[in-house]
């Protein structure tokens, strides 16, 4: 029976309105009491706004004048939202050949447009893991059609609902949906949030045609001119915040905790029609704000207490947060603590990116992101293969230094281009199939007699450790995710003990260099974020850099340092000359106790995001696709509570010298593009 009933209202919308009194009320005709198609796809909106007021109420902590302010660019967003929705429903009507077919064939292309416009960055990563079973390419191609139809079969669903009860029911299933797209990752996957959003706008929308409305009114004449002065007034007032922000921290508040759903589909079209030409800024040095391809290699440190056949062993800690060296989980961490106050400690580095794929490959070439070439290989998978910059380990091969890898992920291989250069490559395959990383255990049970076979010849380590990772399984089984983090980091800081005690029984200790770093921090709801990779704020961004030495005191630095200085210092301990197209500097004269300037900029990516770090403490975040910026002074709001971005004058000073040296150094090739990773 309701198949039949549901048979009949497709029909019936295949023709049309049926009724054609609601629309034809700007025309002079007496209106019933019911929504029409076009109407009730503008009140479909209003649950979404609803639910996404509700939250932003609860979740903003916010003065009183930048709360309003957010409040109203909610309410413009979906205002716009419902604008578009009667402009796409009255233009079908008036131009749309009849029949149902023809309206699902016209949704199903706009949803399918709107699609390949913003789903690829979201589904990226999720097709290149599926590459042992389907081509990427193709899991891409059909995760986009299948998220793009979705709002398609949404809109048939309430069709069928088009009647009192399921009506009710309808509009419920809208409102939780909404609910949900507010509480699950509301900073992230922001394409598919708004295809969640549009699912349950036309959910609603479609089962609201026909619903009785005692108190809708409408006037019963009204002149053709005088319609379209409403219409231009809401659809200007609907554009105006679609083009325009809200206040820094409101904005901030509204991306992070909110879902600014319009934003992501005109993200494009804003960075084109608003982003600026970069001006001059008193900021900019000369050295580092050219391009440096051919710049002349920079010579080692000369010095008499440097090993002459070190073995500098590097170990990269997944996920390791930079606050947790800093003393206050000394108890819980004495091994990293213990190689602390022996090392020479960087205790502001930072990653140049907040993914590991990203920030390995930017400290192995020395380069940033937006420097290098990424494609896809035959197995359609986007990597760094094909970057032909050396990377330090294949310097150092040349050199006669014996180069090893020992990797606990698959990925992080020669071929792959992440990493290149190794003589020698291990990866410690953990027995259990459903973990994706290989803890320390494992990996330290065939790494450390591997260092004991060290030779009398200059060697390089590398190995990169994974226990510290979502979903925090390896240790404690309950408690807090940062309990559940730390107790994982725990793990790795056991190792470390092994690796120590390896160095001492062995003799090695008089020539080893041991090296204790991270690929990026970790989120735990700081900026309303969890894990890595989606934001560039300091959790995720700072990391621990400890250069523990043979017969050296340790000591503290707290010059700006990055991850791009490992590759040069690596080079200077094996007295080899660092080419000039590296962005680093060498950390060597901090080790054998100088105190230089280090003059090179601090930048790191993600996301087709940038940042920078300016040595007087002020860190500005760049967001390429909507050309937004967040300004933050370090030395006085160290968590980054406070954007000071509306301080254009000062704002103009930092974004200046930030696009200046990434308009330098970005790769030009063919129409090539830094692409969005996750």
């Amino acid at each position: 029976m309701v198949l039949r009933s549901a048979t009949g209202s497709m029909k019936h919308l295949g023709q049309g309105e049926g009724s054609s009194e609601p629309e034809a009320a700007s025309l002079g005709k007496i209106a019933d009491k019911s929504l029409s198609r076009t109407e009730a796809a503008v009140v479909g909106w209003a649950p979404a706004l609803l639910v996404s007021s509700a939250f932003l109420v609860a979740r903003a902590d916010l003065p009183a004048t930048e709360r309003f302010s957010l409040h109203l660019f909610d309410l413009g967003q979906y205002l716009a939202f419902a604008y578009f929705s009667y402009l796409a429903c009255a233009l079908w009507k008036w131009r749309g050949p009849p029949g149902l077919g023809w309206s699902l064939l016209a949704l199903a292309l706009l949803m399918n447009g709107l699609g390949w416009l913003t789903l690829p960055p979201d589904l990226a990563n999720f097709s290149e893991r599926q590459a042992d079973v389907l081509h990427p390419d193709l899991v891409l191609v059909l995760g986009i059609t299948l998220v793009a139809t979705a709002p398609v079969a949404a809109w048939l669903l309430g069709h069928v609902c088009a009647r009192p009860l399921l009506r009710s029911i309808a509009i419920a299933v809208s409102a939780a949906v909404h609910v949900g797209n507010q509480l699950l990752l509301p900073g992230d996957y922001k394409a598919i949030h708004l295809f969640v959003a549009l699912c349950a706008a036309l959910l609603a929308g479609a089962a609201l045609r026909g619903a009785q409305l005692p108190w809708l009114k409408r006037p019963r004449r009204i002149s053709l001119g005088a319609s379209w002065i409403p219409q231009l007034l809401v659809a200007a007032i609907a554009m105006t915040f679609v083009v325009l922000s809200p206040p820094p921290r409101a904005r901030i508040v509204w991306e992070q905790q909110g879902l600014p759903l319009l934003r992501v589909a005109l993200a494009p079209i804003r960075a084109s029609l608003f982003s600026r030409v970069p001006g001059m800024s008193p900021l900019i040095a000369d050295e580092w704000w050219a391009d440096r391809a051919r710049s002349p290699s920079i010579p080692p440190t000369r010095s008499v207490e440097l090993p002459q056949a070190p073995v500098v062993i590097i170990i990269s800690i997944d996920a390791l947060r930079a606050d947790l060296i800093e003393g206050d989980y000394d108890a819980d961490l004495p091994n990293l603590a213990r190689i602390r106050d022996e090392a020479i400690w960087f205790r502001n580095a930072y990653a140049p990116g907040t993914l590991t794929k990203v920030s390995i490959a930017s400290t192995f070439m020395g380069k940033y992101f937006s420097q290098q070439y990424w494609s896809k290989d035959d197995r359609g998978l986007l990597l760094p293969a094909a970057d032909e910059t050396q990377r330090f380990p294949e310097l150092l091969r040349k050199a006669g230094v014996r180069t090893v890898n020992y990797r606990t992920i698959n990925w992080l291989r020669s071929p792959n281009g992440h990493v290149r250069g190794f003589q020698e490559e291990r990866y410690v395959k953990y027995p259990r199939k459903k973990n994706y990383y290989t803890p320390s255990k494992p990996l330290m049970a065939e790494f450390l007699p591997r260092i004991l076979r060290t030779t009398e010849a200059p060697h390089l380590f590398f190995t990169h450790l994974s226990d510290a990772h979502a979903p925090y399984t390896l240790g404690k089984k309950k408690g807090t995710e940062f309990e559940r983090y730390l107790s994982e980091v725990q793990l790795v800081d056991d190792h470390l003990a092994q690796v120590l005690q390896t160095l001492r029984e062995s003799g090695l200790e008089k020539r080893a260099i041991l090296v204790i770093t991270s690929d990026h921090g970790e989120a735990f709801g700081e900026h309303g974020s969890r894990t890595h990779g989606t934001t560039l704020y300091e959790e995720e961004l700072r990391v621990p850099l400890l250069i523990r030495m043979p017969k050296r005191q340790g000591r503290t630095v707290a010059q700006l340092t990055t991850l791009l200085d490992i590759g040069p210092t690596v080079l200077d301990l094996f007295h080899q000359e660092t080419p000039g197209y590296f962005m680093g500097q060498s950390l060597v004269p901090f080790l054998i106790g100088r105190s230089p300037t280090l003059t090179r900029p601090v930048a790191a990516e993600a996301r087709l995001k940038q940042a920078m770090i300016f040595p007087d403490g002020m860190k500005l975040i760049y967001d390429t696709r909507t050309d937004s910026s967040e300004l933050y002074d370090l030395r006085r709001d160290p968590n980054e509570r406070h954007d000071i971005s509306d301080d254009r004058e000062k704002l103009s000073k930092y974004l200046e010298a930030h696009k200046a040296f990434f308009a330098i150094h970005t790769l030009r090739r063919n129409g090539y593009k830094p692409p969005f990773i996750r």
